[in-house]
């Protein structure tokens, strides 16, 4: 019994060190999103000034619809990145960072 006690100890550890790993590979994946939707965001107002100040239409549109599909993706991502974050917490293994 005292040898499954260890065992168990043992691999609770090891869990918790992989989870703490996890989780900061998640927060750092987090932070770099965020970073590359500043990034994006500033393209998009940078792109929306001179577009209006030189009015050609079909330009226009279309840049602003790419750059908005850029934009969104990485938001997505980090809602996933919050899911499994919360998924985690509510197995127990950890608390919950925000």
């Amino acid at each position: 019994a005292k040898k499954e006690l260890e065992e168990v100890q043992k691999q609770s550890t090891t869990a918790k060190e992989q989870h703490k790993q996890a989780k900061q590979a998640l927060e750092k994946q987090l932070s770099e999103a965020k970073q590359q939707i500043e990034v994006l965001n500033a393209k998009v107002a940078a792109a929306a000034k001179p577009a209006e100040d030189s009015p050609p239409a079909e330009a226009k549109p279309e840049e602003s619809a790419k750059k908005e599909d850029e934009v969104k993706a990485p938001e997505g991502a980090n809602e996933v990145k919050k899911d499994e974050a919360e998924t985690k917490d509510e197995a127990g293994t950890s608390e919950k960072t925000e």
